[in-house]
Formats: C-alpha cells, sequence, structure tokens
C-alpha cells in the first residue's frame, strides 16, 4: 500500500467532506478512493462512441473469408 500526503485546497476539501458525507464513509481516505474510483470509470474506460458502434455493426454485416485450418489461413494471408 502506498501512503501519500496531500495538500488540499478549502474548495477540495469540501468536496471530499461532501463525498464522504453523501456515501456515509467512515474517513476522508474512503471519500478519496471513491473519487478515483469514479474518475477511473468515467473517463479512463470511455463508453463506446455511436461512430465506432456503427463502424462495429457494418464490418458485422460483411462477408468473411473461408478457411479449413490455421494453416490455409496463413497462407492466404502471407499471400
Amino acid at each position: 500500500m502506498v501512503k501519500i500526503m496531500l495538500d488540499l485546497g478549502e474548495h477540495e476539501n469540501k468536496i471530499v467532506n461532501v463525498v464522504k458525507a453523501e456515501f456515509g464513509l467512515s474517513n476522508k481516505n474512503e471519500a478519496i478512493k471513491l473519487i478515483i474510483d469514479k474518475f477511473e470509470q468515467e473517463l479512463l474506460e470511455p463508453k463506446l462512441r455511436p461512430k465506432f458502434v456503427e463502424e462495429l455493426l457494418k464490418i458485422d454485416k460483411e462477408e468473411g473469408i473461408e478457411f479449413k485450418n490455421m494453416k490455409e489461413l496463413r497462407n492466404m494471408i502471407e499471400k
């Protein structure tokens, strides 16, 4: 486990306290962990964009290439 010292401004401290109270957490450490988890979900794991979904659906409708085994596929690719 990593331990850090953190300097928060008044505004940031209020936000941490609100999160702590809103979720019934026992300390600010838990509130900060919750904030980090929410940040990860919202920004680091973005939802699929509609354009990307459209591209996937288009690819799904395309006709595939048939092959009997991996050797045959490898020969097709390497040509």
